[in-house]
């Protein structure tokens, strides 16, 4: 586990799909105690009743001897004597007739995405699940490398620091990383001014970016107005050769480090310069756009998705902004 290793653990910020509670639904199903016609019973239902909305769910259960298979999710105006008309006007006759009860069961509505819900779901009903390995290493904190997790330590350090500088004028650091050639690109502390009340740490870090490429918001005018959230980053250059080599843009590629998570408009600025990752340490309930309050990543409508996660040198960051 990472926590061994920094004392900390890297948490996944995910969509909500894969952290829900598994939904349930109501079905009919064949309840067949004669084992001789379990295979009978269930080429007919097949044949009746297709399960093209339903493929996660597997057909058979069993039971104390007992089989259960399914027909149909339940509608508010069925009955047990519609289904078994059904069933006798499609050939379900005979002894196989004999050999049967309708039943409802409860079984999972979605399919499965996680492990925990894939066992959260075969307690209701059999279900298909194939195991995504590297979101599940995410999830239990094994995705990062030691080597990873001490870098991640060393970027968190310098947001920390920048921000510690200044305290408690200043409660928040943020840094841009290129992962690739390990090399810090921007650094900013939290420093509101008078002329621009936007300056949050993470949006002085992605113009500093832009800067760079040659564009920036503010101008040199405002960076040499003895701005201290702007001189911070204003020595970090990029990889001269890396940049004239690639079709770079904006934050493309980079990573973020910042030491309390991202407020909603810096969540958006992120989406637009197309970040590569984000890490943050401590949460923000009231603002947080990327796990508190809103999971803007993860939204299907934007352009651009990144991976989140929180949790980094959290107790360092949370004594920022105590």
């Amino acid at each position: 586990m990472a926590e061994a290793v920094t004392g900390w653990a890297p948490v996944a910020v995910l969509k909500d799909d894969y952290v829900k509670d598994i939904a349930l639904c109501q079905f009919w199903c064949i309840k067949v105690e004669n084992k001789k016609t379990i295979s009978t019973v269930t080429r007919i239902t097949e044949s009746i009743y297709h399960f093209k909305d339903w493929k996660h769910l597997k057909r058979v259960k069993s039971s104390d001897g007992k089989a259960y298979i399914l027909i149909k999710p339940v509608l508010s105006h069925s009955t047990t004597d519609d289904i078994k008309q059904e069933l006798l006007t499609n050939q379900m006759v005979g002894d196989t007739r004999e050999c049967y009860e309708i039943t409802t069961a409860e079984v999972p509505l979605t399919k499965p995405l996680t492990r925990a819900q894939y066992n959260q779901a075969i307690n209701y009903w059999p279900v298909n699940f194939h195991e995504d390995k590297q979101l599940e290493r995410s999830i239990s904190g094994n995705l990062f490398s030691e080597n990873e997790l001490v870098l991640m330590e060393k970027y968190m350090s310098t947001a920390v620091c920048v921000a510690s500088m200044m305290y408690p004028m200043c409660s928040a650091g943020a840094v841009i990383v290129d992962p690739i050639i390990q090399k810090v690109i921007a650094i900013a502390p939290e420093q509101h001014s008078h002329h621009h009340c936007l300056q949050h740490p993470i949006m002085v870090c992605i113009d500093k970016v832009a800067s760079q490429q040659g564009g920036g918001a503010w101008t040199d005018k405002e960076k040499s107005d003895n701005n201290t959230a702007l001189s911070f980053s204003s020595t970090c250059q990029p990889d001269s050769k890396r940049f004239k080599s690639s079709s770079q843009y904006l934050c493309t590629g980079y990573d973020l480090y910042a030491t309390m998570e991202p407020c909603v408009m810096c969540s958006m600025a992120l989406v637009h310069s197309r970040i590569n990752r984000v890490f943050y340490g401590t949460r923000n309930p009231s603002m947080g756009g990327l796990g508190s309050h809103y999971k803007i990543h993860t939204h299907v409508g934007i352009n651009h998705h990144f991976e989140v996660y929180s949790g980094v040198m959290d107790k360092e960051c949370a004594h920022l902004h105590k």
